[in-house]
C-alpha cells in the first residue's frame, strides 16, 4: 500500500509540474513579436506577429513572400494568403507559417494533453525531460519536452510523428525574457529532419495594449496595413 500511494504520489507531482508549466506557455496577454530569421545558407528574413488570447487569434506575416495567416490558438485550421496566392485558403496549425518557417502550433502548447501516460524521461538539478504521448488532434505521436524546472518554460522540445522513433523537428529555446510576467525566448533555433536543416530565430517580444483590429478579422487580414518595425531583431539582441 505504501509503494502504490507513494507512486500515485509521483505521477500526481509529475501532472502537477506540466500543468504549471502548461500555463506558463500559454500566451496570457495581447504580445507582438518582431522576428529576424537566419537560415542556413546565409540568407535572412523577417517576420511579425500579433498575439491575442482574449480572442483565440494569432496574426503572423512575413516580409518575402507577402505570406499572411490567421490562426485560433489551437489545433484549429487557420487562413493564409500569399503573393503566389492572393485568395484565403485553409492553413493548418502544422503548416510552416510562409518564409518564417516557424508553425502556429509553436504559440501554443502543442505537447499539451492530459498526461496520465506521460513519464520523466531524464532529469538534473536545473532541467526535467518528459515524455509526452500525442492525442486529440495533435499529427504528433510524441513529444519530449526538457523544461527548466525554476521557470518552468521549454528548453528542448522534440517531435516525433507516427512512430516513437521517427524524430522530425527539434526545437531550442534560450535566453528568455519577461513579457507578462512570463516568459519567452528570444532566441530560437528549429532543426528540421525531414528538410535537413537548421534556421535561426531573434524574437523581440512586445507587450501590447491591443492588437490592430483588422489583423485578426477574417474578412480583412489578407489586405490590411502591417505596422512593420522601422528597425526588426536582431540576432545579437
Amino acid at each position: 500500500m505504501v509503494a502504490i500511494d507513494a507512486a500515485a504520489e509521483t505521477i500526481s507531482d509529475l501532472t502537477a509540474f506540466i500543468q504549471r508549466a502548461e500555463k506558463m506557455a500559454h500566451l496570457n496577454r495581447p504580445l507582438r513579436a518582431d522576428v529576424h530569421i537566419t537560415r542556413p545558407d546565409g540568407t535572412s528574413d523577417s517576420a511579425i506577429m500579433f498575439a491575442d488570447p482574449t480572442k483565440n487569434k494569432l496574426f503572423v506575416a512575413s516580409r518575402s513572400d507577402g505570406f499572411r495567416a490567421i490562426q485560433p490558438l489551437n489545433w484549429t485550421a487557420g487562413k493564409c494568403v500569399s503573393t503566389s496566392a492572393p485568395k484565403p485558403i485553409s492553413h493548418g496549425a502544422d503548416d510552416e507559417l510562409g518564409a518564417l518557417g516557424l508553425r502556429a502550433m509553436e504559440f501554443f502548447p502543442a505537447w499539451a494533453t492530459d498526461y496520465s501516460t506521460a513519464f520523466i524521461s531524464d532529469e538534473s538539478t536545473m532541467e526535467k525531460t518528459i515524455t509526452i504521448y500525442g492525442k486529440d488532434r495533435s499529427p504528433y505521436a510524441l513529444f519530449v519536452v526538457t523544461f527548466d524546472k525554476e521557470r518552468l518554460v521549454p528548453l528542448i522540445t522534440k517531435y516525433y510523428k507516427e512512430r516513437f522513433n521517427n524524430l522530425v523537428r527539434l526545437r531550442k529555446d534560450s535566453d528568455h525574457v519577461l513579457i507578462g510576467a512570463r516568459p519567452r525566448p528570444r532566441k530560437v533555433s528549429v532543426t528540421d529532419y525531414v528538410e535537413n536543416r537548421t534556421t535561426e530565430y531573434a524574437i523581440d517580444w512586445i507587450e501590447v495594449e491591443a492588437v490592430p483590429t483588422d489583423l485578426l478579422d477574417d474578412a480583412k487580414f489578407a489586405t490590411a496595413t502591417v505596422p512593420w518595425p522601422a528597425v526588426t531583431a536582431s540576432a545579437d539582441r
